[in-house]
């Protein structure tokens, strides 16, 4: 177990793992890497993610969006005033 643990810790490290290692595991820290470049891939892939150009955008028509919603606001308050006067 106490080797097991060397060897993810190498691996993250960026230093593979030797044949003249404690368990006998050979190239373990770039199998590691492997896998794990691979299931961090396929997990990303699950996620819905928008690149930052896609977000910037969305953000900008968000803020037009509110400023139409504020100015209409002010216009149905204004109205009711009068409406009432």
């Amino acid at each position: 177990m106490k080797a097991q643990c060397a060897c993810v810790v190498q691996a993250f490290a960026g230093r593979g793992v030797d044949a003249g290692d404690e368990a006998g595991i050979i190239n373990t820290g770039a199998d590691l890497q492997k896998n794990l470049r691979a299931t961090l891939s396929a997990g990303l892939s699950k996620l819905d993610v928008v690149t930052r150009q896609e977000f910037e955008i969305q953000r900008e028509m968000l803020d037009v969006l509110r400023k139409q919603i504020d100015e209409l606001t002010a216009q149905v308050e204004a109205l009711e005033k009068a409406k009432r006067t």
